[in-house]
């Protein structure tokens, strides 16, 4: 029987849409995170994902790895509003290994950085199948989707996605779906839902999202391992699956 012990989750929270980006990314603009090693070099450049820890003026960046703490000092790209807890992908560089932060705790590891590129990323809630009404289930769309990338990190599960559109930027409805009734402990099965809002053109479109999945891990055993299997409907083929092996630390 599936521990889920968010299964009050509101469905109106997932109404949050997805804005696409053009594919106009830069080749290097690499999707899965990068971890920093002991080097830092000014001509390095790294990518991540992490999450905002204080506000605009004084944002730092803890990055997924959790060790790993960015103190931002100047913007190559224009910066953008950036709010405590907000998730955003970045492109940086190292400027020093400066440990500038007061009151720091030895478990980080803290850097100056100059951001080269950042963007917001979508974070939700996943939603859980047997809770959903008939007209829910719909307005979750069926319309087909491209994952390029998944996986776990920070407490979220990551997807990286490409969909055809007709005029950008444009609007579309994304959400991961738990199906409780077929999950047991070891394994959870989750359906990644699109809905395209009769949005179809020829122009790929590249987006970002990351799930709340932090109730699932937390009650994970130390050093457990535990099984994420993912379907979606590509354009290739219906009912597409992997399977992603998550080690809690």
């Amino acid at each position: 029987m599936i521990n889920c012990p968010m299964s009050t989750k509101k469905y109106s929270y997932a109404k949050n849409l997805i804005r696409f980006a053009t594919l106009l990314l830069f080749t290097f603009s690499i999707f899965s995170c990068q971890k920093l090693g002991d080097a830092y070099s000014n001509s390095d450049l790294y990518s991540a994902y992490g999450t905002v820890v204080t506000d605009n003026s004084e944002a730092k960046i803890l990055l997924d790895d959790e060790i790993t703490m960015l103190k931002i000092v100047s913007y190559i790209t224009y910066p953008i509003i950036l709010k405590e807890g907000d998730r955003v992908f970045i492109l940086y560089t190292i400027t020093d290994p400066t440990r500038d932060f007061s009151n720091s705790s030895s478990a980080f590891r803290f850097y100056n950085a100059v951001i080269h590129d950042i963007k917001n990323i979508l974070t939700k809630d996943y939603l859980i199948k047997s809770e959903l009404t008939e007209e829910e289930e719909i307005e979750l769309g069926e319309d087909r989707v491209d994952i390029s990338n998944t996986w776990i990190s920070a407490g979220y599960l990551n997807i990286n996605f490409y969909a055809y559109t007709s005029n950008l930027p444009i609007n579309h409805f994304v959400n991961l779906i738990l199906d409780n009734t077929s999950s047991i402990d070891e394994k959870k099965y989750f359906t990644f839902r699109h809905n395209a809002f009769d949005d179809n053109g020829i122009v790929q479109s590249f987006g970002r999202v990351s799930f709340d999945i932090k109730d699932i891990i937390d009650n994970m055993a130390s050093g457990s391992k535990m099984e994420f299997v993912l379907q979606w409907d590509s354009y290739q083929s219906y009912g597409k699956r992997e399977s992603i092996i998550y080690t809690k630390k």
